[in-house]
């Protein structure tokens, strides 16, 4: 009998010896039960899934989150490691510098973000989910590695087998079990101390650059922000810089139009999206968690920019002729569904009145089958 059925039956027993056999009390204590057994259960599950899973299969996924880590965040970590020395300072010296402003540092960080990720938010995540998968990695190896301690001595086993190719009794060419068993035993338990060391060596930088992100998030997704709305603008911008007057309102208004060729009213559309993307380059301005002077300065000076290109499109006459139109487009289309919904209305009424019609010219042909001389019913008084 397993240990869990055994727990069970002893905990049936102990209510079947209570003194007073109260049936809302049996129930409360078989729904403990339940719970504690379903929990006994899940850790039971853990511990067996844990001690099942073969050395080599834990070796395999740690070596693969090492590489992974060395593959997407390895240069990010060349990077930090460049401008502090973070293996020869304590855990305290090392958070404080996570909140410190390096604007070189993060500028040199950025770039290495869009390498394999899209921006660097998704980076950021990827960072931190790295860091949680090591650390379960590392817990894993940490356990198994005490299993593996409480075998018959696995650090000895070569003073064993040692020892055993020495015996007299040992047949020539007989495949010694218990001795291969040993051997296995003391490779997977030095291997297996070889990962965890190098996890915890790895681990130390790559907390450090995963902190150091998220505290500096703000800059990153501010870089964001201002490289996408630099190239969306990139043409506007140019033009802004070198035209003036009517040919920088014919220029945005070709942009307008390569932008948004398909829509009715591009040039409308066009304010829209740009007065849209000011506002969020505004609020990831405000939104800095720390002040980057550098960043700060390019990315206002952007958006001073992109407010005179606004400030352009919204005073030249087209656009205000678009808008006029687009009113104009919008009021006749209320008109029709106005008009559609009063004839539906009228529609309804006629067929009503039909329907109303039929039914009396029934109701006449019957009364008139039934009593020929009885005066047959108004259609007009009906419809009354």
């Amino acid at each position: 009998m397993t240990n869990s059925k055994k727990f069970v039956l002893l905990l049936l027993l102990s209510i079947s010896v209570s003194t007073k056999p109260d049936t809302e009390e049996i129930i409360k204590k078989i729904g403990g039960i339940a719970l504690v057994s379903a929990v006994a259960y899940g850790i039971y599950k853990f511990a067996s899934w844990l001690f099942t899973e073969s050395n080599e299969t834990i070796i395999n996924r740690a070596e693969k989150e090492l590489s992974k880590y060395f593959t997407s965040f390895g240069s990010a970590i060349a990077v930090v490691e460049a401008a502090y020395p973070i293996r020869q300072l304590d855990i305290n010296s090392r958070l404080a510098l996570t909140t410190e402003v390096n604007e070189q540092l993060l500028y040199n960080l950025y770039p290495l973000t869009k390498i394999i990720y899209s921006d660097s938010v998704n980076y950021i995540n990827e960072l931190d989910n790295t860091v949680r998968k090591l650390k379960k990695e590392r817990e894993i190896v940490g356990k198994r590695i005490h299993k593996l301690s409480l075998d018959k001595a696995p650090v000895f086993a070569s003073v064993i087998l040692s020892d055993r190719s020495e015996s007299k009794d040992a047949t020539p060419g007989k495949r010694d079990d218990r001795g291969v068993y040993e051997s296995s035993n003391n490779f997977f338990y030095r291997k297996l101390k070889e990962i965890h060391e190098k996890i915890d060596y790895q681990l130390i930088s790559l907390e450090f650059l995963n902190i150091l992100m998220k505290n500096h998030r703000s800059y990153f997704q501010l870089n964001d922000d201002y490289s996408k709305y630099l190239n969306i603008y990139k043409r506007e911008l140019d033009i802004a810089a070198s035209s003036g007057g009517i040919s920088l309102g014919y220029e945005l208004k070709r942009c307008a139009l390569i932008k948004f060729n398909r829509a009715s009213y591009p040039y409308l559309i066009y304010e829209e999206k740009i007065s849209s993307d000011t506002d969020k380059l505004s609020e990831s301005i405000y939104r800095l968690a720390y002040n980057y002077p550098t960043l700060i300065q390019y990315s206002k000076q952007l958006l001073q920019n992109l407010r005179t290109v606004h400030e352009y499109v919204i005073t030249d006459p087209d656009f205000h002729q678009e808008k006029i139109r687009r009113e104009n487009d919008l009021r006749e289309k209320e008109r029709i569904v106005i008009a559609q919904r009063e004839a539906a209305a009228k529609e309804r009424e006629a067929k009503a009145r039909e329907q109303q019609a039929q039914a009396a010219f029934q109701h006449n042909n019957i009364l008139a089958n039934q009593q020929p001389n009885k005066q047959t019913v108004n259609i007009n008084n009906i419809n009354r």
